[in-house]
């Protein structure tokens, strides 16, 4: 089992998933990390069906979320606040 990288803070995170994907094919990995990071890995399997990844991620709602197997407003809200971040981090 993958540790949780929250401890690492959201910067690090970000910047350890950017440099993941700028170095590999999408194979769905960086999005794993993503989710692991925030102690969601259970859901990589349906992220990485639904062929999500950084740019796409970014894009998710909370409908979106729901769609693909989050069932839990806590889980949901977790997520979208990575999401805002990544954005943010990725833009700026």
């Amino acid at each position: 089992k993958r540790p949780c990288l929250c401890r690492l803070g959201p910067f690090l995170i970000l910047l350890w998933l950017r440099v993941l994907q700028d170095h590999s094919q999408f194979d769905g990995a960086p999005v794993a990390n993503f989710l692991h990071a925030f102690g969601m890995g259970e859901y990589s399997v349906s992220f990485a069906e639904a062929e999500i990844d950084l740019e796409a991620l970014q894009l998710l709602d909370e409908a979106d979320l729901t769609d693909l197997g989050i069932s839990t407003p806590t889980g949901r809200q977790k997520l979208l606040r990575g999401v805002a971040e990544l954005r943010e981090t990725l833009s700026g």
